[in-house]
């Protein structure tokens, strides 16, 4: 069984067919074994970005958090609105002992395409989790999966499950410094550095999806 899709509108910036494993039952009711085979994955680029309040160089408590909705890294700029109204609310300014910042992160997910259901959303593509309800999958390397079934004690067997390498999602980016109430009055209204990151990062991704596309030609 496979989870359940869903629908996205992320960039596809990565197409591979990738060689993995899981552990499970070739019959269903046998014992666990490796189970090798080969599975295309599509890699959607998803920018998250949170509102961050600190003093005295640690965290106090993060705000709200945002995700793209449209335009990619537009989870950015309402990060940044909303950073500005609680330096409204809280009256910091650049001279304040608290400091509002927004954080982001950029990660590529891997998932799985399936067909558009009949009742679809007109908007995005459909994908299913890059994993089975019986657990995760991994990278197939063979010396460390026969690790983990010839393991003789649990400190054995979790040091050689430590050793595999979990098919996950992967950090592209943590830029820092692109928004803060440190950076002066004149910063709560600018956003020129941002702006600049946001066009070269919207370019950078365009360029992979393009890539991905011709990948998928081929492959087709």
């Amino acid at each position: 069984m496979r989870p359940a899709p869903f629908c996205s509108s992320l960039p596809i910036v990565r197409r591979q067919v990738l060689d993995l494993a899981r552990l499970g039952s070739l019959s269903g009711i046998g014992p666990s074994q490796w189970i090798r085979f080969e599975q295309p994955v599509v890699w959607l680029r998803e920018a998250t970005a949170q509102v961050v309040f600190e003093h005295g160089g640690r965290v106090l408590e993060t705000g709200a958090s945002y995700v793209d909705c449209g335009d990619y890294l537009s989870s950015l700029y309402s990060a940044i609105e909303s950073a500005k109204h609680e330096c409204e609310v809280y009256e910091v300014s650049a001279d304040s002992s608290l400091i509002v910042r927004v954080a982001v992160s950029i990660l590529d997910i891997p998932v799985v395409a399936c067909p558009t259901p009949l009742d679809a959303f007109p908007v995005g593509s459909y994908f299913q989790k890059a994993e089975s309800e019986e657990g995760a999958w991994f990278h197939f390397a063979e010396a460390d999966m026969r690790a983990v079934a010839e393991s003789k004690s649990s400190i054995e067997r979790d040091t050689a499950w430590q050793a595999l390498r979990r098919l996950a999602s992967v950090e592209v980016e943590v830029p820092e410094g692109l928004w803060t109430s440190r950076s002066g009055a004149s910063c709560l209204s600018d956003t020129h550095l941002v702006d600049q990151y946001v066009h070269q990062q919207r370019n950078a991704v365009q360029a992979l999806i393009a890539e991905a596309q011709i990948t998928a030609l081929r492959a087709g």
